[in-house]
């Protein structure tokens, strides 16, 4: 399934502070209390905010830009840290904290597991490469410029601005295939606990 990243809704954050847009959720219609794995790309404006707590939530989160940073909510404005842009960070979705954007507004790309209920792995592709495999669905974003995933025998194409939903049967085995043209192909793979990893 290919679809259009503008074509999703956009919705406010959990803390109301910003705008996401849902890839993906499991199980299908669930909300932000009992979905048991979530998939976002977040929009983030410049200025101080916090971000949302999800307890019990294990947050994995793709930086898209330059100039965030993040702290300990509370923490002295001296504690801020940078975060170097395509850092993978991994957060507890309990912790309280709190972050600055300067410059242009950047976007995040979030995976949210329930603990127990869900596992799964962020990555950021800038040349072909093996897809994870994923038991459940393997998401496919392409930010920029274009690429071909091979699944069995399915071609998807990927240009700027799409993604692709990969169910299991078509995600095991799956390749990325990306040109001489510079690219961007976020990669997001989900298990539910109990399949096998």
């Amino acid at each position: 399934m290919i679809i259009a990243i503008e074509s999703l809704p956009l919705s406010p954050w959990k803390n109301g502070g910003g705008l996401t847009r849902e890839i993906s959720v499991g199980p299908a219609g669930a909300g932000l209390d009992d979905f048991h794995w979530r998939l976002t790309l977040a929009d983030i404006a410049p200025g101080e905010f916090a971000f949302s707590r999800f307890p019990g939530i294990e947050r994995h989160t793709l930086v898209l830009g330059a100039g965030l940073s993040l702290a300990p909510a509370g923490a002295p404005h001296s504690a801020l840290r940078a975060v170097a842009p395509l850092s993978a960070l991994l957060l507890d979705g309990e912790d309280a904290l709190q972050a600055q954007l300067e410059g242009a507004p950047i976007q995040a790309f979030n995976l949210m597991l329930r603990r127990g209920k869900a596992r799964g792995a962020l990555a950021a592709h800038v040349a072909s490469a093996a897809l994870p495999a994923a038991a459940t669905l393997l998401a496919l974003c392409c930010l920029r410029g274009q690429a071909r995933v091979h699944a069995g025998s399915t071609v998807v194409e990927l240009r700027a601005g799409t993604l692709a939903l990969l169910p299991h049967a078509q995600a095991a085995g799956a390749t990325l295939e990306i040109g001489t043209t510079p690219s961007l192909v976020l990669s997001a793979a989900v298990d539910h606990a109990g399949d096998p990893p």
